[in-house]
């Protein structure tokens, strides 16, 4: 789950509890940097995590549409089409 606290995105497992709440497994910093606080994450999710600092644009709140982040996000690189290779009758 990924919330906005005021310093960033918080990024919490719905799976697990501590002390009554979300367990909190990784801060995203407004300049998009990630910090993990669960070194057996597995690697889909960590991953999964980095792509949404770097790729993704979150907003405050459905009433604050500024975003949380104060650095725009990355594009991703399109992968390029391959040519058909025409082939003719002759």
């Amino acid at each position: 789950m990924f919330s906005h606290m005021g310093n960033g995105v918080t990024v919490c497992n719905k799976l697990r509890e501590k002390y009554g709440d979300y367990e909190n497994i990784a801060h995203i910093s407004t300049e998009r940097e990630v910090t993990f606080y669960d070194d057996k994450m597995p690697e889909e999710v960590r991953k999964y995590i980095e792509d949404f600092a770097k790729y993704k644009d979150m907003q405050i709140s459905a009433s604050q549409p500024e975003s949380v982040f104060s650095v725009p996000p990355f594009e991703k690189e399109k992968p390029q089409r391959r040519r058909k290779k025409s082939f003719r009758n002759r």
